[in-house]
C-alpha cells in the first residue's frame, strides 16, 4: 500500500511503497502545463525510514 510522505497543496504529492531492499518513491506534480509522475528507488534494507507528520498549522 502506498503511504503519503509529503503533500504540498494540490500540486505536489510524494508517496512511498515498501519493496525488497528499500522503497519505491513516486512524486506527482501538476501545473498549468499538465501533470507528470516521477519514481525512484531509495535503498533502505532494514526499512528504517520513519515519516513524521507535520503538525497542523493554526492561525
Amino acid at each position: 500500500m502506498w503511504e503519503v510522505v509529503r503533500a504540498n497543496g494540490n500540486n505536489i504529492k510524494s508517496e512511498r511503497h515498501e519493496v525488497l531492499g528499500g522503497w519505491i518513491v513516486r512524486t506527482f506534480k501538476s501545473d498549468a502545463y499538465g501533470s507528470r509522475e516521477e519514481q525512484a528507488f531509495v535503498s533502505d534494507p532494514s526499512h528504517e525510514w520513519k515519516v513524521y507528520k507535520e503538525p497542523l498549522k493554526t492561525r
